[in-house]
């Protein structure tokens, strides 16, 4: 169950990188947050 609401979270913060169109900016955060774990 962890490990769905982790990835929830990060397509809930993906889509709104999308909507508000700065996911290329955004897209190096979720990668290092991603690479920590």
């Amino acid at each position: 169950i962890h490990n769905i609401r982790h990835y929830m979270r990060l397509m809930e913060k993906i889509r709104a990188a999308v909507s508000e169109n700065h996911f290329g900016e955004s897209q190096k955060d979720f990668l290092s947050q991603e690479e920590k774990r």
